[in-house]
């Protein structure tokens, strides 16, 4: 089992709307490859955990870097783990705006959603610190 986190920054703002559009693809392709993680977007900045077999998260990771959505793609963590941060998650989400996205499946509200156990992992490091600079939205 691999998981790997990049940053990356998107060419444009996007909207809800767009949002929702990239997640519902990222998710369909995961689940087709198996892959689990958790996205996160604020003020035209991405973060995303990706974990599964190494050649799946590779796929997908190369498929990302392809995606002219986004530019300056930087590679933060790449390592072999034992078990999944998100296994129920083909892609959780979340973004600044939570009133359109309250709806999906996946979507973040609370820190305690992203932190699956208590354990010390890089993945959750990063994301916990992402959340906290950007303050989305992180209730209950």
């Amino acid at each position: 089992m691999k998981y790997l986190i990049y940053l990356s920054t998107s060419v444009c703002h996007l909207s809800e709307q767009e949002l929702i559009k990239l997640l519902k693809t990222a998710r369909e392709r995961n689940k087709k490859h198996d892959v689990t993680g958790v996205l996160l977007y604020s003020g035209g900045t991405f973060v995303q955990v990706l974990e599964g077999s190494p050649e799946d998260v590779d796929y997908i990771f190369n498929m990302i870097e392809r995606d002219l959505r986004h530019r300056n793609i930087i590679k933060l963590v790449e390592e072999l783990t034992e078990e999944r941060n998100f296994p129920e998650w083909s892609m959780g989400f979340s973004s600044a705006t939570p009133e359109i996205t309250r709806t999906l499946a996946g979507y973040i509200t609370s820190i305690k959603h992203v932190v699956v156990n208590n354990k010390n992992h890089s993945a959750l490091d990063i994301l916990k610190t992402f959340i906290a600079t950007n303050n989305l939205v992180v209730t209950g």
